[in-house]
């Protein structure tokens, strides 16, 4: 868990009520100064008088006033009334399908779910999925300049994922290992893709150390029914106005980047953990934070459809994750996962 702190909601109070400056200076005697102090949680002090005033004006207990929060990967997400963005990828489900006929990968969705879920228990309300197709966007890093936001699924899933983490959190060129340093980790596939400059074998696929080149973690079959996947996060807060402060004002974005279905889900579950997200909390402005997740999970049988070929992996999945330990770089054998920061 995350470093404790205590906001005041008066502004979502006031913004819910209608309430406004002029009402409360007027009835009940508060100043510009503590108003404008509360709203934007710069406070240092309340005192019995203005707790009593505030919450009889707005019918609450000083426990609907003042709120514990873990100050974490979702800090950033509670308690502010702009929504939440879960991105997801599309594909046309075939070659004479219409560009509007199309469907959402089954484990990136439920990902999102995991995630969008997480937020609804706490407190946030505006949680919306959207959906990107293929090549369809010039500017794909667009969205991602006010908000929070949270990308799921791999570059060949979701075309918003690789720009970003390479153009939108780290601010790279995509093009040679020198321009690539910046990543801490870097991610390939079978079909050539990659995040950041490829470390690994041709024969390999998974996660690499950025610096080192080394492998971290695999997406292979440990056996005929034993398998293990892998995944990235990122994590980079913003402010949200150049007055920002440290406390409150600021945005997060997220990458949740599973090189398959089960590291997908894996990635997910482990952003919601209070060790990771702790963890993953970005402490500055413009500092990126990334994490490795790696699992084993328990291969569907041959022959089965899609649907059901998928959801054992998801439980067992769950089952791994949950059961895990965090234990930074020193891992246990099912699950790894730990932390690496750069500028």
């Amino acid at each position: 868990m995350g470093r404790i702190v205590v906001l005041c909601r008066l502004r979502q109070l006031m913004d819910a009520s209608g309430v406004t400056f002029i009402d409360l200076k007027k009835g009940y005697g508060l100043n510009n100064d503590q108003i404008t102090a509360l709203r934007a949680n710069s406070w240092t002090k309340v005192s019995r008088k203005t707790m009593e005033i505030l919450c009889d004006r707005f019918r609450v207990t000083p426990g609907d006033l003042f709120v514990c929060i873990s100050q974490d990967l979702w800090f950033p997400a509670t308690g502010k009334s702009a929504d939440v963005h879960l991105h997801v990828g599309q594909r046309s489900v075939g070659a004479q399908a219409s560009h509007e006929t199309e469907v959402m990968f089954c484990a990136d969705v439920h990902a999102c779910n995991v995630v969008g879920d997480h937020l609804k228990s706490r407190g946030v309300s505006g949680v919306r999925m959207v959906g990107h197709s293929m090549g369809l966007t010039k500017e794909p890093i667009a969205p991602l300049r006010t908000g929070v936001h949270v990308i799921v699924g791999s570059p060949n899933a979701n075309p918003l994922t690789a720009p970003a983490i390479r153009d939108f959190l780290y601010q790279v060129a995509p093009s040679t290992p020198t321009d690539q340093l910046p990543f801490p980790f870097r991610m390939a596939w079978s079909n050539g893709l990659t995040i950041g400059y490829p470390t690994l074998r041709a024969d390999e696929i998974g996660i690499s150390a950025g610096r080192t080149g080394g492998p971290v973690a695999y997406r292979r079959a440990l056996s005929d029914d034993r398998a293990e996947d892998c995944a990235l996060l990122f994590a980079r807060r913003f402010p949200v106005s150049k007055e920002a402060r440290f406390e409150d004002d600021s945005r997060v974005v997220v990458v949740v980047c599973g090189h398959g279905a089960a590291g997908t889900t894996a990635g997910a579950i482990a952003a919601i953990r209070d060790d990771v997200t702790a963890a993953m909390f970005p402490l500055e402005f413009g500092t990126v934070t990334a994490a490795v997740i790696g699992v084993e999970y328990d291969r569907p049988k041959r022959g089965s459809s899609e649907a059901p070929r998928l959801e054992p992996q998801l439980l067992q999945v769950v089952d791994t994750i949950v059961e895990g330990e965090f234990a930074g770089i020193s891992t246990p054998r099912d699950i790894r996962a730990f932390t690496a920061g750069a500028s």
